[in-house]
């Protein structure tokens, strides 16, 4: 496994042994196989210090490449740079059943550190049947700011959300537009979910196309979407699909064209815009002035909804 260019290639597999006890690792090169118990308290920190550890049993010249699965290079992606530079490494990303391939018989090491636990049956309990919110309707939407993306959504109760998030185009493909928007859905359906009805207005046609999809069951993805993240994790748009397919039966998904005045769409894209840049770092503003200026938006957005209504 030595790379051509002099660096000794390392190949690293992680499991979570649970409890927060931090996680097992396996490490194999052309030379050894390493493995234990990092006590760290994420994957990022897990990551840098196996690499040091393997770091000690290396010369100091020597520089490692390290390959490890895809969730792991986006945990540490704040700190990547830092864990290269201070470590003389280079991180490289490759899907995870590879890893397992590259390491063989040595994979077999995190099975005996940290065994899968069997699923516990336990027996279904009778579940009071749920008392639903009277019908609802809310307009969401998402805002790119080149890799910060922002979602927003806002309802005629007035009651809205806002949420900024991170884009990578090697875990999530290059529809950034798309992601936002679908998120901003997701968003509003995790808190709406309860309503009896719940009619949904977006801009992005898109977005309606992939979310009827998934309320038919067809678990698409935009492009280059990964939704493998390992054991325990799930992506946010598997976790969004899944909502939305549970509450199919509830939910009207309707197009209201973008910029029309309409106030509930007006709203729910201030909220995104203010997310994004937010996420962006340069809005000026602390977490509590964000705060306010979202509500303040909602409620201005939610007052003009109610009296366009009023004067129908």
């Amino acid at each position: 496994m030595a790379a051509s260019t002099g660096a000794t290639s390392v190949v690293i597999a992680f499991r979570g042994v649970g409890s927060r006890r931090g996680y097992a690792y396996c490490a194999k090169s052309a030379t050894g196989v390493w493995s234990g118990i990092a006590k760290s308290p994420n994957l990022q920190t897990a990551l840098f210090d196996v690499i040091a550890t393997l770091r000690v049993t290396q010369p100091t010249h020597c520089h490692l490449q390290v390959m490890v699965p895809p969730r792991v290079v986006w945990a540490a992606r704040a700190q990547l740079t830092a864990i290269q530079s201070a470590l003389n490494v280079t991180v490289i990303s490759a899907a995870e059943r590879y890893v397992r391939l590259l390491m063989g018989e040595a994979a077999q090491v995190l099975d005996e550190i940290a065994p899968v636990a069997p699923e516990k049956k336990k027996s279904p309990k009778p579940r009071p049947p749920e008392t639903l919110l009277p019908p609802v309707t809310v307009a969401t939407d998402g805002s790119v700011r080149k890799t910060s993306l922002g979602c927003g959504w806002l309802a005629d109760s007035g009651a809205f959300g806002l949420r900024g998030f991170q884009h990578s185009n090697r875990m999530h493909g290059g529809s950034k537009v798309l992601i936002s928007e679908l998120r901003g859905i997701d968003e509003a359906l995790r808190r709406l979910g309860r309503h009896e009805h719940i009619t949904l207005f977006t801009d992005c046609q898109a977005a309606i196309a992939m979310a009827n999809a998934w309320q038919r069951g067809e678990q698409v993805m935009p492009g280059g979407y990964i939704t493998e993240l390992g054991e325990g994790e799930e992506a946010e748009l598997v976790s969004a699909f899944r909502r939305i397919h549970r509450l199919r039966e509830r939910v009207e998904i309707r197009w209201v064209r973008s910029h029309s005045g309409e106030p509930l769409n007006e709203g729910a894209d201030a909220l995104a815009r203010l997310a994004s840049r937010y996420m962006r770092g340069d809005s000026g503003l602390s977490r509590q002035e964000y705060r306010q200026r979202a509500a303040a938006l909602a409620e201005a957005f939610a007052g003009a909804f109610c009296a366009t209504t009023a004067a129908a």
